[in-house]
């Protein structure tokens, strides 16, 4: 069934539909909200769960974005764009937006961007 991504529509639907689990692949922080305060237990694979009282589980970017911007900046670049869909803008930009876009490229070729990577995780 196709319900667009409509948090409401989908909230209200999990709500009707009697499940023993929920798996919620890259869900939407409003999805994971409301699902991180139901009594069903939840699974969210991927997605924008911070802080959230969630089983989760996702990739950690951390080293792929510090291989790439060590490796460009080894090349010589200093003038690097980070292209992310809206989802990982807003309603704040996610961990690795917001350490992209705070650090100097200094600090990825010192390693200074793991450690604070994980605030907010």
């Amino acid at each position: 069934m196709e319900i667009k991504h409509d948090v409401h529509r989908m909230t209200r639907q999990l709500a009707e539909i009697p499940a023993d689990a929920w798996i919620v692949e890259a869900g939407s922080r409003p999805l994971l909200e409301w699902c991180s305060t139901q009594p069903t237990p939840c699974l969210a694979l991927y997605g924008r769960t911070g802080n959230l009282l969630l089983a989760r589980t996702g990739p950690d970017t951390l080293p792929a974005h510090r291989a790439a911007m060590r490796h460009l900046l080894a090349l010589g670049h200093r003038r690097i764009v980070l292209i992310v869909s809206e989802a990982r803008r807003r309603p704040t930009p996610g961990i690795s937006e917001t350490l992209f876009v705070s650090r100097h490229p200094s600090d990825w070729l010192k390693g200074r961007c793991v450690e604070s990577s994980r605030i907010g995780q």
